[in-house]
């Protein structure tokens, strides 16, 4: 019975951080379009390359925290 109850346990902030995930590369493609459609010229180029740098940055944070804890 603990096996199960850690197994559901883990599968739900698995299940949690994927959302969580999820909704922030929502965001920055969010994000992406609005800047895309509004801006014009080096303000465009330069906001959707700083938007393009998110996600590999997010990784590099999530494989520091995962060694810290």
């Amino acid at each position: 019975m603990l096996l199960v109850f850690r197994t559901n346990s883990a599968y739900d902030r698995f299940w949690e951080a994927r959302k969580i995930w999820s909704a922030m590369i929502a965001s920055i493609r969010d994000f992406s379009r609005l800047a895309h459609s509004s801006l014009s010229g080096w303000d465009r180029e330069h906001t959707l390359q700083l938007l393009a740098a998110l996600p590999p940055i997010l990784l590099q944070v999530e494989s520091v925290l995962l060694i810290e804890y």
